[in-house]
Parts: structure tokens; C-alpha cells; sequence
């Protein structure tokens, strides 16, 4: 004789709901970040897709990329968006790197200079070896002396002109920081910090909220 299956109580519907909300959390965290960047135009180092720019500007960056590259192996990638569509600056970024392959080359030692034109927004991505040359507290000197002061005034090209040019003279020296973690390790280690926060909650919330299921 079949048995009627017996539903779920109360506190079970409450445990299952609990373990849902993490492990939607953690495959949110960790799932590959779906955000559309635009293609890259050539293999130069300035990428004006907002037309921020003059012609002049964009061929004077573009050779002093070329000769820092050259002669210090160190590179400067200027990009302009007109609009990021709601999407953090940061996350747009990283994405831009991984799928113009930046990271595999020239990004492992340089940087990326992000500008968004519509809101007036500014991302520096510098390479982990290069924290000698710009440690965080110099790129956010540069960010709030030299850049956004400009952008405040809606002087857009002036902001990365001051930029660029204090970028290329921190990395235009002879001696620069050895390598230290390149950008696949740095995200390697982000996604098990991310694991591992994951894992804390589960112990220190879920593990004590079964236990009490089971006590009550």
C-alpha cells in the first residue's frame, strides 16, 4: 500500500529557504560576469570609443605608449566608453581586460585607464608587480589632484592628459618592482576568499540554526 508522502514542515521550509539564499549567493559570486564591452578597434594603447579626445592628443598618447613599451617594457592603455549602462566601473574594467586579452601580455605590466564620459567616471587598473611604482595611495594622488578636478569642469581630455602623463612618469624608470602575483593568481585567490567567506557562513549560521532545529 503506497503512502501518502508527508510535506515538508515548517522548519524544513525554513532550512531549505536558508540554504537556497547561500548557495544562490555564492553561484551569484562566483558566475562569470555578463557584461557587454565594445570591440577593440586595433592593437593601439588609446581606445577613444567617446570621442573625449582630439586626433593630436590620441597620436601623441599613442607614441609615448609605443616608447614606454619599448624602452621600459611597461604599458598605458586608454579607453573611453560614452556610457557604462549601469554596470560598475570596476566589474566593466575586468571585463574589458579579459576579453581584449590584456592580462595575457601587456596589462601584467601596466595600466588601464577607464574613462566613462556620460557620468564623468574614472577607473585606474594597475598591474600587482607595479605596486612599487604605484602603490594605491599614488593612483588615487592622481585620481583626485590631477584628474576629476578636470572633470568637475567638464575638461574631460585635460583630466587624461594629467593622468596619462603622471601614469607614464611613475613608469618611465630604470629600475621597477620585480613580479609579484600576475592577474590570473590575483583572481584565482579572490574567487577562494569568496568560497571561504561562503563556507564561514555556512558554519557559523546554518550549522547552529540545524542544530537548533534539532534541539527545539
Amino acid at each position: 500500500v503506497w503512502k501518502k508522502k508527508e510535506s515538508l514542515s515548517a522548519r524544513e521550509k525554513i532550512l531549505a529557504g536558508v540554504l537556497f539564499v547561500l548557495l544562490a549567493g555564492l553561484a551569484a559570486s562566483l558566475w562569470p560576469k555578463n557584461i557587454a564591452v565594445p570591440e577593440r578597434v586595433d592593437a593601439g594603447y588609446v581606445q577613444d570609443f567617446a570621442g573625449i579626445l582630439s586626433d593630436t592628443e590620441k597620436q601623441r598618447l599613442e607614441r609615448q605608449s609605443q616608447l614606454l613599451e619599448k624602452q621600459r617594457g611597461r604599458s598605458i592603455f586608454v579607453v573611453t566608453v560614452p556610457k557604462l549602462n549601469g554596470e560598475d566601473i570596476d566589474d566593466y574594467t575586468e571585463v574589458l581586460i579579459e576579453n581584449w586579452q590584456l592580462g595575457d601580455g601587456h596589462a601584467e605590466h601596466g595600466v588601464v585607464m577607464l574613462v566613462e564620459a556620460k557620468d564623468r567616471k574614472i577607473r585606474l587598473d594597475a598591474a600587482d608587480e607595479l605596486s612599487g611604482a604605484l602603490p594605491e595611495s599614488k593612483l588615487n594622488h592622481i585620481l583626485d589632484a590631477l584628474i576629476l578636478p578636470e572633470f568637475k569642469l567638464n575638461q574631460m581630455d585635460a583630466g587624461v592628459e594629467n593622468g596619462y602623463q603622471a601614469l607614464y612618469l611613475s613608469l618611465d624608470k630604470d629600475e621597477l618592482p620585480a613580479p609579484q602575483e600576475n592577474r590570473a593568481e590575483k583572481k584565482l585567490q579572490a574567487v577562494w576568499n569568496q568560497i571561504k567567506t561562503w563556507l564561514w557562513l555556512l558554519i557559523f549560521f546554518v550549522v547552529p540554526f540545524l542544530i537548533l532545529l534539532r534541539i527545539s
